[in-house]
């Protein structure tokens, strides 16, 4: 899978996330001290039928 995350300002911040897939969008959220990859196998799954939204 590709890995290549995509950034967004956000005041004085930078998000970083992934974003893959087509279709309707799913927006994965992870817990406190985690990051896009706690989601990887969703991510491989829900690609192929929808837009993927990760933050890392």
């Amino acid at each position: 899978m590709d890995h290549e995350l995509k950034q967004a300002p956000a005041g004085r911040y930078t998000l970083r996330y992934l974003d893959v897939g087509a279709g309707t969008p799913v927006v994965l959220i992870h817990g406190l001290a985690g990051d896009y990859t706690a989601w990887l196998a969703q991510i491989e799954v829900l690609r192929k039928t929808h837009r993927v939204i990760a933050f890392d």
